[in-house]
């Protein structure tokens, strides 16, 4: 049966580390079609507000690749976070 496959380059988990409150930090999650069918993302959603996902719209083909971005707005979040 024809299915598309993410290939994540780098794993499905980044860890921020240390960042100053006030910073939008950003993380790009790379993946490759490797399936035999297009991947259509329809949704991608974060844990909380803080978090916003950007991703394509457009059908993935077969081979190709492309991105997930995750920005953490940090601003008025002082001390320790975590979020998945």
């Amino acid at each position: 049966a024809a299915q598309g496959k993410f290939s994540f380059a780098k794993g499905l988990e980044h860890d921020f580390g240390t960042i100053n409150e006030g910073v939008k930090a950003e993380h790009i999650f790379k993946f490759e079609n490797t399936g035999n069918a297009p991947i259509v993302i329809t949704d991608v959603r974060a844990s909380c507000g803080c978090t916003t996902p950007e991703w394509p719209k457009e059908p993935i083909m077969p081979g190709e690749s492309a991105s997930i971005k995750a920005v953490f707005d940090s601003n008025g979040r002082p001390g320790n976070f975590y979020k998945t």
